[in-house]
């Protein structure tokens, strides 16, 4: 990824909505409408699934406590991963309200499920180990942009946040703005192809979600 200065974006907005010389449109505006890009651009890396801005955090787990706080930075949960003090670990699966009692009696001595409930997240059966920790996978929310901030960008996402800003500059004074417009929708489509598989030489396959534990059910289940 290259790093960028807002400030610098700022100018170059400036410069293709061909604002240089004129203050009709602020700083302050312009910023918001680079930080409206980025919303846009930072959601299509998202659903690239390529893991672009995944991060990770700790939850030790608490003996007879289901329920424990998300980060408060939170976007998309990608995994989360049960681990016990003897390394082992496995995939835990999200579960439905309608089987909450039935997962909650669940014959395993060890968590299996979560299900989300706004900030938090309900792990069942109930932890029975303080030794035992969840890791979460995520993808946070995208950083608000100011004057002077810097955002590392790749596959081009500086043109289209420059782009797209300027589209915004032009609805704004009622100019003109379609030949921009389809440049930053052509650069998104670019920046879309460039950054679908990832991992050129081996990519990602279907998950088998069904089995994906099956290593790991004579510890789950004590067979």
């Amino acid at each position: 990824m290259a790093t960028f200065n807002v400030n610098d974006l700022v100018t170059r907005v400036r410069r293709k909505a061909d604002m240089a010389n004129t203050n009709f449109v602020s700083d302050a505006e312009i910023i918001e409408y680079i930080n409206e890009a980025y919303n846009k651009y930072y959601n299509n890396l998202v659903t690239s699934y390529e893991n672009y801005f995944v991060t990770s955090v700790a939850i030790p787990m608490v003996v007879g406590t289901e329920d424990y706080s998300l980060p408060v930075d939170l976007f998309k949960v990608s995994v989360f991963i049960f681990n016990d003090a003897s390394d082992n670990r496995f995939v835990l699966r999200p579960f439905n309200l309608i089987d909450s009692n039935r997962k909650k009696n669940n014959i395993t001595s060890v968590v299996t499920n979560y299900i989300l409930f706004g900030d938090t997240v309900k792990f069942v059966p109930q932890p029975k180990s303080a030794s035992d920790t969840v890791t979460l996978y995520y993808v946070p929310q995208p950083t608000a942009l100011a004057a002077g901030s810097t955002v590392s960008l790749l596959a081009g996402g500086d043109e289209y946040l420059v782009l797209d800003a300027a589209v915004s500059c032009l609805m704004k004074e009622e100019s003109d703005y379609s030949g921009l417009e389809m440049k930053a929708q052509q650069k998104m489509a670019d920046i879309t192809t460039v950054l679908a598989g990832r991992n050129s030489d081996i990519p990602l396959r279907v998950s088998d979600t069904e089995t994906m534990n099956i290593d790991t059910f004579p510890y789950i289940y004590g067979a």
